[in-house]
């Protein structure tokens, strides 16, 4: 079993002893009666919330996790956010040091992170006051009342709430949030149970798409019944969409295809894109999920792991 214990105001952790703990314990427990057998691990420390000026010096130097934010334990979040910042900065710099990004890119991570993090230490203590809270005659402070506004955190702390800002690869300015309203752009694409059409396997959507560092362009084609719908996806698999929406936006890769005469297929293999074509109709999601109301979306992202 774990404890968190608060001590009296003042108290200086270096003169805290595990007596001190097992005492403070036992009263909390009163009147029922606490016997501790043995105490693996423990720990005396003051709880402060700091957060640094600058996530980076001139983008050359970054700062990740601990080293840029600092929090109580209470929330679990101190690896959960540490890892995303992590994630972040890994795949810009693989991307740009594979020469697939521009140096520009790396200006996102303090973009994204930096209001990620001072969301965290305004949670962080809010989550405090609650666990500070005692039990009132007014019934305020219920513990109905704490596991009410512990269960609200929940999504918070499953790193579920975090949106972007708009910057040089999120733009919300520029997207048509109406076509997949279940999908709000900037934050995390939702996961759902799905049966995938080639093998008829039960699946979680977020398992197609790995955090490997590619790009994927997700097709939400409708019901492929509907012959509009089904024309439209075809088009999108024989590339014709494709290559005008990538190849004339990057006239470089233009050129590599004239070129060199490389197959449309193959660029897209060097680029690391990966194309998901979703049918609705046959890639079933949940009747309650929100993805199976989105009509038709053509959109890349980079895929996070758990966390961002």
């Amino acid at each position: 079993m774990r404890c968190y214990i608060e001590l009296p105001h003042g108290t200086i952790p270096k003169s805290v002893k595990l007596e001190h703990l097992h005492t403070a314990a036992q009263k909390i427990f009163y009147p029922y009666t606490l016997e501790i057998a043995d105490t693996f691990w423990w720990s005396a420390y003051s709880i402060g919330q700091r957060l640094v000026d600058h996530f980076h010096k001139d983008n050359r130097i970054f700062l990740t996790g601990d080293a840029c934010h600092t929090h109580s334990p209470k929330a679990g979040q101190g690896m959960n956010v540490s890892l995303q910042d992590g994630y972040n900065i890994g795949w810009k710099l693989a991307a740009v040091l594979q020469e697939r990004a521009s140096p520009a890119l790396l200006e996102t991570y303090s973009i994204e992170r930096s209001r990620v993090a001072a969301d965290l230490i305004d949670f962080d203590r809010q989550f405090i006051k609650l666990f500070q809270l005692k039990a009132s005659g007014d019934n305020t402070h219920t513990p109905e009342y704490f596991a009410e506004q512990f269960i609200k955190s929940g999504q918070y702390t499953a790193g579920l709430t975090s949106k972007y800002e708009d910057s040089s690869i999120t733009s919300l300015a520029r997207s048509k949030q109406s076509l997949a309203t279940g999908l709000p752009v900037g934050m995390r694409f939702p996961s759902a149970q799905v049966v995938r059409f080639c093998d008829a396997k039960a699946m979680r959507l977020v398992k197609a798409l790995p955090a490997d560092g590619r790009w994927r362009i997700v097709v939400f084609g409708g019901d492929l019944q509907n012959s509009s719908n089904a024309k439209r996806l075809n088009a999108v698999g024989s590339f014709k969409l494709l290559s005008v929406k990538i190849l004339t936006k990057f006239s470089s890769l233009h050129n590599i295809c004239r070129l060199q005469k490389v197959q449309f297929s193959s660029l897209l293999h060097r680029m690391r894109i990966r194309i998901a074509l979703l049918s609705l109709s046959w890639f079933f999601t949940g009747s309650g999920s929100k993805l199976s109301k989105s009509k038709f979306l053509n959109t890349s992202s980079q895929s996070t792991g758990n966390g961002e």
